[in-house]
């Protein structure tokens, strides 16, 4: 039992030696580019949701045929939910403004 515990303590940690070369990464982040609030606006379209975020659109299309079937009343609702859904972790991307 000894002679196998001490061949695996000289076994690499990996069998891939070329990771072991790999620099850690930086504990800092780099800082993100921001110009401020951002606008962020949904819109209904006849064939699914639009999301927009400082004038950049993102469409998600759904069929037709699924897209008729939906309630029209949660339409603008899970169009409200989608945009939350994507942006809510926005304000965490951004360090807070020294005062």
């Amino acid at each position: 039992m000894a002679e196998s515990l001490s061949l695996i303590n000289q076994l690499p940690a990996t069998e891939f030696p070329q990771f072991e070369n790999i620099k850690k990464p930086s504990p800092k982040l780099p800082d993100i580019k921001t110009n401020g609030t951002a606008k962020i606006t949904t819109r209904i379209l006849n064939n699914g949701i639009q999301l927009s975020i400082n004038n950049k659109a993102l469409s998600l299309r759904y069929p037709k045929t699924i897209w008729k079937r939906f309630p029209k009343i949660h339409r603008k609702i899970l169009s409200q939910n989608i945009a939350y859904a994507t942006t809510f972790h926005l304000p965490f991307l951004k360090k807070p403004s020294k005062k």
